[in-house]
């Protein structure tokens, strides 16, 4: 009997194929589809929103300190499932995928109008798929890559199915207190300056995409001790000490040496969510890693919450796709409020090379 050939579990008698390495089948994210979102504003620009009683200069130094200089803002109200549906539309048309190929849909975005029914259901209703599996994942900056890790377990547990669009809309402007009157309330609400508005969108598949990134392995690290730290209640604004998620952000970095040795080296791609410069030379400090390889958009569109490492992903096919190489390590990373921070280990699939 070959390798491929189907075999019949006696206890569930569902048709299984061989798994590859993590217990996962060859499962691959394909090109990434992402838009920024609303009217560019520079850092200078925000200042204009500020009612407060901080100085300007103050302002603008921790917006450097995150590596922002633009970001788009929703001034105008955004419509979240019209604007998901389009992206998963561009996304299946950028891996040469048909609607009628869609089985699952998954939205990882932070914002949504409805609490029920999901998101990810008004999605695939708008896509007039009704009848495909719904799911929204919500972790803050870490949802839409939860939403790989629950798509390539689906595609491990379920043989019928074979492609699972993903998908996040961020729009958190009216979100954002623009009231900032002292040095302390800088610290809690300063992040807000930095966030951006952006649309993002995948597919994780079984069909090898011409580029895109085979998935090798998912290292989580939570600590729900620091969950008051960082929070947008329903119907309130966003805060966020994000000083006092260094401690679990270093520890989730050193997860990943513990539990992925096997591909960090000096080659790997790093596509991050994390903004913050002095994170990112941690990453390179404690990982040993080419800081030419990490990938940081922030500048560009600020912190687009759970869409900023799929722009980050986006930006290197773009601008640098000529240096990709098969079988490059990638590694994305996220860390949310919670604390909740994922890494995705995979290797690049580039037109013409092996599977």
């Amino acid at each position: 009997m070959s390798e491929a050939t189907m075999i019949m579990s006696p206890l569930l008698s569902v048709p299984q194929v061989p798994f590859d390495l993590f217990g996962l089948q060859p499962t691959y994210l394909g090109r990434p589809y992402f838009a920024p979102l609303g009217v560019r504003v520079s850092n200078q620009e925000v200042l204009a929103h500020l009612r407060s009683g901080i100085l300007p200069e103050d302002a603008l130094a921790y917006m450097a300190a995150s590596g922002s200089m633009h970001r788009y803002l929703d001034y105008d109200k955004v419509p979240i499932v019209a604007t998901a549906a389009h992206a998963v539309m561009q996304a299946l048309e950028l891996n040469g995928i048909a609607l009628d190929e869609l089985d699952a849909v998954i939205y990882g975005g932070m914002f949504r109008d409805n609490l029920e029914p999901s998101t990810a259901a008004f999605v695939a209703l708008e896509l007039e798929v009704p009848r495909v599996k719904t799911l929204d994942v919500t972790s803050a900056c870490s949802g839409m890559a939860h939403a790989v890790e629950v798509a390539a377990g689906w595609l491990a547990a379920n043989p019928k199915l074979r492609n699972i669009a993903l998908a996040s809309v961020e729009t958190p402007y009216r979100y954002l207190d623009w009231k900032i009157q002292s040095q302390e309330e800088l610290s809690s609400k300063g992040a807000g300056l930095t966030i951006g508005a952006g649309v993002s969108a995948l597919i994780v598949s079984r069909t090898r995409p011409s580029t895109g990134i085979r998935l090798r392995q998912f290292v989580g690290y939570d600590d729900a001790s620091v969950a008051p730290i960082c929070k947008l209640p329903i119907g309130g604004v966003f805060t966020s000490q994000s000083h006092q998620l260094m401690r679990p952000a270093v520890e989730s970095i050193h997860q990943v040496k513990k539990d992925a040795a096997k591909w960090v080296r000096p080659s790997m791609w790093v596509l991050p969510h994390q903004p913050f410069g002095h994170v990112n030379r941690f990453f390179t400090k404690g990982l040993r890693l080419d800081v030419d390889r990490i990938v940081v958009t922030h500048a560009l569109y600020g912190n687009t919450v759970a869409s900023a490492w799929v722009s980050a992903y986006h930006h290197l096919l773009l601008s640098r796709s000529g240096d990709l190489v098969q079988g490059d390590p990638v590694l994305i990373k996220t860390m949310a409020g919670g604390f909740s921070s994922l890494a995705i280990i995979g290797e690049f699939v580039t037109p013409g090379g092996a599977s």
